[in-house]
């Protein structure tokens, strides 16, 4: 059904009424809405449209109690017309339809069963504002699209509650809004009536035409008269464009909290409930669409008032899509956030605040998925220049940077650590050393062990070495533990980035600890523990007196210190080594004392210096005599016993040096080495207890030289009791072991060498020799020729995704481009239009004035007929006024003649009173009188 021709008078109307109207009343007359032709002049015909497309929505979800992802729409493009019918959800009742006539060039948007309230037109008025499914809620949408779309040239009509609601400008200066009421005549509204009633009857359902009595419908173009512009079908198809439901794009992923378009011809575009609303509400591109389900625009409703809340809608959206198992938005969000430091997507934008665990976990597995078969450790870009190392040095893995927000996200849920805090979970994590005990190991954790009682600082913590090889990290502190490599037990990985002369000769593993490692470490601990910000306590020595403390007391402590049988029955010898005591005496002349203690059985206290007599505490006897001296022989020993000695500076605070294994005399005379060592070996089980009391772990051992070959030194030297005494029969021996690789080892016995046996070599296993090491040269050769085509498919398909990269980032750009050419062509349209309306504007002003040009020149030229004719009765009035005034002349001399009959009659009057009453007199005076008045 094509629209109805409608007079000219509708648009005629004036404001006759004035005064006080009724706004709940709908009656013919004319109100103005209080805008001006100038509101809003960025909004284009789109614009405008899009308010008319969403009251169209609205107004359905308000009158059939729907909502609008329920709402079912089918569009059919045709030769003639264009059509969008609107039906309820699954049913085929249609609730509305949007019709547009290719020919005629004109609109018709129309809801069945929806009323428009005549206060609707009041600006601020809206039914929507409460509405969460209605995308309308500033209550002048209608209002001001009808404003646009007549500024462009267009007509604009409603047809609702019987009435037409034409929208027209008006005034003095034709640039204010009005719309006219003018009622559709009853005959005609009766004839409608007549055939939608027998429609119904007949049971056929709506088609395309809307009843001014129940439904709302608004037309738009050439509407009523000649004077409206047409809508080119181009323009009209631009117009859908706003309307996610119109114009519907594939590869699209509904979530709650909106629609992901992924389709690439529609990114950068965001919609509102189905409303396009721009582009994103911060400065940043958008790289993919969306359809937002809730959310504030501005007024002019080209995007989101809160930046804020379009990312944590989008995060939202995403995620939804992401937890539902798509793979392609898994991998397109990924590729976004790794990209966000570079391109800055407005996709992502304050993602790093909205990810949750879930999706975060995801965008874990993705990223771990994109490097098969590589050993990769992910690392913040900001701190690329301390963790890099870390990484490829101490990890011995691949670095991976990853953008800020990224590296945040996964940070958040623990999904990724940084390289040091890698190296503490490996550590920390790491099993119990297990390395094997040596004489190096021990003397290095006795060190420690004393290093940390100078503090009171580190005087709490236990002390256990990792054995992890992967993780490079030294230490670490957790409460009261301390957790060490175990590198630092074995001389030469201890010695890898720190070496010191002994490592740089190549020596074998000292039986001590070099003083450099046990300071380089004790230093450490205190680094790590003020780093953790676990020093509360305030010690009595500063870091550098603690150094200088430690460092004495290393040089000072004893080193290879023995115990071997001496030449009686009852003696045994202890000796030791002490660097710094012979300089200390040649150079300054003074003897440092040390304090030797021969520990009986297994109980021992191996602190206790406060003793200064013949026993310690524990009841063991012990002597103080000069470092120098390096050995000490003790006397009247019980056979059936167990003896170690203890050797360390006399003063406070000095270490002990490592003590040897225990020892049990046997009862013969002057027993050899072999039958001593043997001894030492049955003893064994018996003082692992005691050595585990001392270095924490079993000491090994020393291996036995059954050779017989060992070399004995033997000085004489005197020696003083705790009472000053000397001792004249007292030995000192200095004994050098050789050692075997295998501690454990009693005699090593040489294999006897297998008898060769000879044979001639077998021809058929010759042949298959031959063909064996060809086929292994043959596949050397294909494996080699096959790891140069997978590195030269490895370096082609580097280069394809550098090119579909780039490829990409160029379409992104062309259509950030077209985006902007569409953007400033939408604007010079509007231009245009508004220029096309303001010259139909001009043209109806032109017509109005040439109108009352002709209405002026009529008036002009009665009036001047009427001045002829004034002029024609002048000059006859002027003849007249002629003959009156000779006329006038004429009595004039008759009056003259008049009064010199006065005079005669007076004296006649006087000869005559005495016999003509006075009454006769007047009479005849009056008479005379009257006479001279009309001759004036």
């Amino acid at each position: 059904m094509d629209f109805e021709e409608s007079s000219d008078s509708e648009a005629d109307i004036e404001a006759s009424n004035e005064g006080y109207e009724d706004r709940d009343t709908i009656k013919r007359s004319k109100q103005a809405l209080g805008l001006t032709r100038n509101y809003v002049p960025s909004w284009t015909s789109r614009d405008a449209f899009r308010e008319f497309f969403q009251n169209w929505m609205d107004g359905m979800i308000e009158a059939h109690k729907v909502t609008r992802e329920t709402i079912r729409i089918t569009t059919n493009d045709l030769d003639d017309e264009w059509v969008a019918t609107a039906h309820r959800p699954g049913s085929k009742e249609m609730i509305g339809f949007i019709r547009f006539l290719k020919n005629k060039g004109t609109l018709e948007l129309s809801n069945f069963k929806a009323q428009l309230p005549r206060k609707a037109l009041d600006i601020g008025v809206s039914t929507k504002r409460t509405a969460n499914n209605t995308a309308g809620t500033h209550g002048e949408e209608f209002k001001v699209a009808s404003l646009v779309m007549v500024r462009k040239g267009y007509q604009v009509r409603y047809e609702s509650s019987k009435y037409y609601w034409s929208f027209q400008f008006g005034g003095r200066d034709k640039r204010h809004l009005y719309c006219h009421l003018t009622p559709m005549k009853d005959t005609q509204i009766s004839k409608r009536m007549l055939v939608h009633s027998d429609r119904t009857m007949a049971g056929k359902p709506r088609d395309l035409v809307s009843n001014i009595w129940e439904d709302v419908s608004v037309k738009i173009g050439k509407v009523y008269s000649a004077k409206g512009s047409q809508i080119e079908t181009s323009t009209f198809l631009d117009w859908i464009k706003v309307s996610f439901e119109l114009n519907r794009p594939p590869n699209c992923i509904k979530t709650p909290d909106g629609d992901l378009i992924l389709s690439k011809h529609f990114g950068g575009r965001m919609y509102l409930k189905g409303l396009y609303i721009g582009n994103s509400a911060t400065t940043k591109a958008l790289k993919f669409g969306y359809n937002m389900s809730y959310g504030d625009v501005n007024r002019d409703r080209q995007r989101l008032i809160n930046g804020s809340e379009e990312a944590a809608i989008l995060a939202k959206i995403w995620g939804s899509a992401i937890i539902a198992g798509n793979e392609g938005a898994l991998r397109e969000y990924t590729r976004m956030l790794r990209e966000n430091d570079l391109k800055q997507w407005a996709d992502v934008n304050l993602a790093e605040d909205y990810i949750p665990r879930p999706v975060a976990t995801k965008i874990f597995a993705q990223l771990l998925a994109s490097y098969p078969n590589q050993e990769v450790f992910f690392y913040s870009i900001k701190d690329a220049t301390k963790d890099v190392f870390i990484i490829t040095k101490d990890l011995k893995k691949i670095p991976v940077a990853l953008p800020t927000c990224l590296w945040t996200s996964l940070k958040r849920y623990s999904l990724l650590r940084t390289p040091e805090e890698h190296c503490h979970h490996l550590l920390h994590n790491a099993p119990i050393s297990t390395a094997k005990e040596t004489s190096y190991s021990a003397g290095v954790k006795r060190a420690l062990s004393a290093a940390l009682v100078l503090d009171e600082r580190t005087r709490d913590l236990k002390v256990t070495f990792k054995a992890n090889p992967k993780a490079h990290l030294d230490l670490l502190v957790v409460g009261s533990d301390l957790f060490i490599n175990d590198k630092f037990l074995d001389f030469d990985k201890s010695h890898q980035h720190v070496s010191c002369f002994l490592s740089q000769y190549g020596i074998d593993a000292p039986d001590f600890p070099c003083d450099h490692i046990i300071i380089g470490l004790h230093q450490s601990i205190l680094r790590e523990l003020k780093k953790q910000a676990k020093i509360s306590q305030r010690s009595s020595d500063s870091g550098f007196s603690l150094t200088l403390k430690l460092g004495g007391n290393l040089r000072q402590m004893p080193r290879l210190v023995e115990s071997t049988p001496g030449k009686v029955v009852g003696e045994l010898k202890v000796s030791w080594s002490v660097s710094e005591s012979g300089m200390v005496y040649d150079i300054y002349g003074l003897d440092l004392m040390c304090r030797v203690t021969l520990h009986q059985g297994l109980e021992i206290d191996i602190l206790d210096l406060k003793q200064v007599d013949g026993d310690a505490k524990c009841g063991c006897r012990f002597f103080v005599i000069s470092q120098r001296l390096g050995n000490l022989t003790f006397k009247g020993l019980d056979c059936n016993e167990i003896y170690f000695p203890m050797v360390a500076r006399n003063c406070d605070h000095s270490f002990f040096g490592t003590p040897p294994p225990s020892i049990k005399l046997a009862a013969e005379d002057a027993p050899n080495d072999a039958s001593v060592k043997m001894a030492e070996i049955d003893a064994k089980e018996e003082t692992n207890d005691i050595s585990q009391k001392y270095n924490d772990a079993p000491l090994e051992i020393a291996p036995v030289d059954y050779s017989g070959e060992s070399k004995d030194a033997t000085t004489e030297t005197e020696s003083r009791d705790l009472s000053g005494n000397p001792q004249t029969d007292v030995k000192v021996e200095v004994e050098k072991k050789l050692k075997f690789s295998d501690p454990g080892a009693r005699i090593a016995v040489a294999p006897e060498p297998m008898p060769s046996v000879s044979s001639e070599p077998d021809p058929k296993v010759e042949v298959l020799k031959s063909q064996t090491d060809l086929l292994n040269t043959t596949l050397k050769s294909k494996r080699r020729e096959l790891h140069t085509a997978m590195q030269d498919l490895q370096g082609k398909d580097e280069e394809l995704t550098v090119a579909a990269e780039a490829l990409e980032s160029k379409e992104i750009e062309l259509r950030q481009a077209k985006a902007a050419s569409e953007a400033e062509i939408q604007r010079m349209s509007s231009i245009m239009e508004d220029l096309r309306g303001d010259n139909q504007q001009l043209h109806e002003s032109e017509a109005e004035r040439e109108t009352q040009l002709a209405e002026l020149t009529s008036t002009i030229q009665s009036l001047r007929d009427e001045v002829q004719q004034l002029r024609d009765g002048k000059t006859a009035a002027e003849a007249q006024h002629e003959k009156l005034s000779n006329e006038v002349q004429r009595l004039r001399a008759e009056s003259s003649e008049g009064q010199k009959l006065h005079q005669a009659g007076a004296t006649f009057r006087r000869g005559w009173c005495s016999t003509v009453s006075t009454t006769t007199i007047e009479e005849t005076t009056h008479y005379h009188h009257d006479q001279a008045r009309r001759i004036d």
